[in-house]
């Protein structure tokens, strides 16, 4: 799925790259055979990982399987159906300055869902619960510590991060707050209003570099992420290019939830900026940007 023309996985790769990671696994369950092509398309120096059949795994038993690949290092576990904007570096640090007791890092956003993560004075998280309100989330972002993993995997097996491993965190993992921008993009509903944030908000989207490389109509998406959205029940609209559009946008019938763009060029962007925030409830969705 793109974000401003540039497909999410495409966003964490660069941002990855960006922080110095080089060695990469990517659980890949739907898509398999074209999270492939788009693999073979990357022209970074990243030793990129394909591990198949990841549908059948939690978070927590893919550490397990992946043991000999993490091997005695320290590792980051990303969600790539989730868009995280943030100052990566940070990050990192915060792993590095971690107090002496923490083993492990954990990234939050600000959410008005979700479970509240409470820490003490040090930065140190001591509780994951309910709330109400807004609060502190969990983003599915970590940084595991060689010293956590050993002992971690001296254990019984586990299944998932969430409700196996935290638990045994507490009290020993510290918070990096994103404060710029995280949202989970697994219902339609979320990416479309991801691709809104980001074609209103000109700081979000300086974050997106839309030249970046791959393009990914190497791959078959194109034509089933068009499939997707006739059978989705959202009310949309295609147009090959941003100069093409007519009465999309105007006229006696709603305007479309979501407007597909074929293609966009890195100048026609800020015209789409201001479309984006004149008809604020329709995602702008260019397929890419050249």
């Amino acid at each position: 799925m793109p974000v401003l023309g540039v497909p999410i996985l495409e966003i964490w790769l660069e941002a990855l790259y960006r922080l110095g990671l080089r060695d990469i696994l990517i659980a890949s369950s739907q898509l398999s055979e074209t999270v492939d092509k788009f693999i073979q398309l990357n022209e970074r120096p990243l030793r990129l990982h394909i591990a198949r059949g990841a549908e059948a795994l939690g978070s927590g038993a893919q550490l397990f399987a992946h043991r000999s690949f993490i091997g005695d290092d320290d590792v980051m576990v990303v969600q790539a159906d989730h868009l995280s904007l943030f100052p990566g570096r940070l990050l990192i640090e915060s792993f590095e300055r971690r107090p002496t007791r923490a083993v492990a890092t954990m990234m939050t956003c600000d959410s008005q869902t979700g479970a509240a993560v409470k820490t003490d004075s040090r930065g140190l998280v001591y509780e994951i619960g309910e709330a109400s309100g807004l609060r502190q989330t969990p983003t599915g972002v970590y940084i595991f510590s060689r010293r956590f993993l050993s002992e971690l995997f001296s254990t019984a097996p586990v299944n998932d991060i969430t409700t196996e491993v935290l638990p045994r965190l507490m009290g020993r993992i510290n918070e990096f707050h994103n404060s710029e921008y995280h949202r989970e993009l697994n219902t339609l509903d979320l990416y479309m209003s991801a691709c809104r944030d980001i074609c209103q908000r000109r700081g979000l989207a300086r974050q997106i570099d839309p030249q970046m490389w791959p393009r990914f109509e190497a791959t078959d998406l194109h034509g089933r992420w068009l499939q997707m959205w006739e059978g989705s029940g959202v009310r949309s609209a295609r147009i090959s290019t941003l100069s093409a559009l007519n009465g999309e946008l105007h006229g006696p019938q709603p305007p479309p939830q979501a407007l597909l763009i074929d293609r966009l060029t890195v100048g026609e962007i800020p015209a789409l900026q201001k479309l984006a925030v004149l008809h604020n409830k329709t995602a702008f969705i260019p397929w890419c940007v050249e």
